[in-house]
């Protein structure tokens, strides 16, 4: 079998050449691309699951801590039993105290002073009477010595 010696010097040419083809070199890239994207996915279903499994023992050691709680206050005192409760149920109440006590400073407040608003419609009546007056004795071109 003979070859051309043109053949025969593209292929000397490209073994001699240490840089891939551009078309090997877009496959090769691609190939890198598509290796990297798997890891990337990879890596952010094992960080989910890293999240979760702190989350869940989280979780339990709250239940562990609530649950040693509840055991030192039946230890401790028998009329407490039933006053440990989870956090929820703790955030809820605390909320419904907080709202309680709003309510009762903004009622407090009004019922301390009920003529207040009375007395400060007295006052910004007469502070208009007192400038009507200034107004008229000292701005009135009839009244002005010549």
């Amino acid at each position: 079998m003979q070859f051309s010696p043109d053949v025969v010097s593209r292929l000397a040419d490209r073994i001699e050449a240490t840089e891939p083809t551009p078309e090997r070199q877009s496959i090769l890239d691609a190939h890198v691309r598509a290796r990297i994207h798997d890891e990337l996915e990879h890596l952010k279903k094992e960080e989910e699951h890293v999240r979760q499994e702190i989350e869940r023992a989280l979780e339990r050691e709250n239940l562990d801590r609530e649950k040693s709680m509840a055991g030192e206050a039946l230890e401790g005192d028998r009329a407490s039993v039933g006053d440990v409760k989870n956090s929820a149920a703790l955030l809820g109440d605390l909320e419904e105290v907080r709202i309680k006590v709003e309510r009762y400073h903004t009622n407090r407040n009004m019922s301390e002073f009920p003529g207040i608003d009375a007395s400060s419609a007295a006052l910004v009546e007469c502070y208009r009477l007192i400038f009507f007056f200034f107004q008229f004795v000292f701005l009135n071109p009839f009244m002005q010595k010549e």
